[in-house]
């Protein structure tokens, strides 16, 4: 797990945070049982090469940690917005701030997968006129209306949470998301990072509120 290239860009994960329709559960959770600290300031970081849903991200989750008694600052405050980063970049920025935690969150994998809705065809009533037999035949298919059948595409995103030990570097946590994705709206971000957030509570590494 540690062997991951955390810092590739992974554009394909701002669509997952536009979500209106995204539904999020935890699927996997690590903790190192070592670790008998617990995180004061962190440095928060999304892998995304879109700037608006990076800071929209880093944004929310800072806040959302702060609100638990945690220094966060999000990255794009002090790093590039525009460029993959390189190890000494982030590290450098973690001790200007005197982080002692990082948090980075990652696109780790992508599913599509379609569902097809069939229309429906439906009778209208003919009204007080009814004709003979042979007339009634011809004349039925105006008494006919049908609704098209359409298809609608889900992506189901798995997304990666790690926070680490800055002076160290090593791994303290990490939870594993599935995300089931629809239409566009920036306000599923909370949301997701709720998921998140509890994720944490739970492993005793953020206070309850």
């Amino acid at each position: 797990m540690k062997n991951i290239n955390l810092l590739t860009p992974m554009t394909l994960f701002g669509a997952f945070l536009l979500s209106s329709c995204a539904s999020t559960q935890v699927t996997a959770t690590w903790r190192d049982e070592t670790y008998t600290a617990a995180p004061q300031k962190a440095l928060v970081l999304l892998v995304t090469g879109k700037p608006t849903v990076m800071r929209v991200f880093e944004d929310e989750f800072s806040q959302q940690l702060k609100n638990r008694g945690i220094a966060a600052v999000p990255g794009y405050s002090l790093l590039p917005v525009d460029k993959k980063l390189d190890k000494e970049e982030i590290a450098a920025a973690a001790e200007k701030i005197h982080a002692d935690t990082l948090f980075i969150t990652r696109l780790v994998d992508k599913k599509s997968y379609e569902t097809y809705y069939p229309g429906s065809v439906y009778a209208t009533h003919p009204g007080a006129y009814s004709p003979g037999w042979n007339d009634y035949y011809a004349r039925g298919f105006d008494y006919y209306q049908a609704t098209p059948g359409y298809s609608v595409q889900r992506d189901i995103l798995y997304v990666e949470t790690h926070l680490y030990d800055v002076k160290n570097q090593h791994l303290i946590w990490s939870v594993m998301t599935e995300t089931i994705v629809g239409n566009s709206m920036e306000s599923e971000v909370r949301s997701f990072v709720k998921v998140i957030m509890k994720s944490l509570t739970q492993n005793r590494l953020v206070e309850k509120r």
